[in-house]
């Protein structure tokens, strides 16, 4: 049993951003309030363990129950679930959601150009080129008078770089959504 006072902080510090979560995998944030409601009661009944994060649990929980509902299971809530728990987004959340997702893409925004400023310079001028400003491997290739070749294999480089640069980057974002 999970101790009710780190039920209720989780509820503070995450449900907000659970409802985000959910309702960008579901697409309705009424549903998507039901099932992150549905999740802290059921963490918060007497069967429930967990052995490691609260909030990776929580996460974890949120994405199974979004999956289900996606499947056509609507069987979210179980007849002994049923419950009368008063909403808890005020009408300035879809505000909040919408400034949230802002600044969460600007950050990625900011994070992905650092990471393409540490590119070796050509690397870096093959990439923008094809990516940025979307030419061709063959246009790039006559616009920096290289060959082809090179664009591909700085291309690989490139991708393989940021690939593993922005991975904890990437991991972190997709807890966010």
């Amino acid at each position: 049993m999970i101790p009710s006072s780190q039920i209720e902080t989780l509820f503070q510090e995450h449900f907000r951003s659970g409802v985000f979560y959910a309702h960008r995998m579901v697409g309705v944030k009424e549903v998507a309030e039901d099932i992150v409601q549905s999740v802290f009661l059921r963490m918060m009944g007497d069967d429930v363990s967990v052995s490691g994060s609260l909030t990776n649990y929580f996460y974890s929980a949120v994405r199974h129950r979004c999956i289900d509902y996606l499947r056509g299971r609507r069987e979210i809530f179980s007849e002994d679930e049923v419950y009368d728990m008063p909403s808890h987004f005020s009408e300035e959340t879809d505000a909040e959601i919408d400034h949230h997702n802002s600044l969460l893409r600007a950050f990625r925004i900011k994070r992905l150009y650092e990471a393409i400023e540490q590119l070796p310079p050509q690397c870096r001028r093959v990439f923008l080129l094809v990516e940025l400003e979307q030419n061709s491997y063959a246009e790039t290739a006559r616009i920096l008078g290289i060959s082809l070749n090179t664009v591909r294999t700085q291309m690989y480089r490139a991708f393989r770089f940021l690939k593993t640069t922005l991975r904890v980057f990437i991991l972190f974002s997709l807890l966010q959504c």
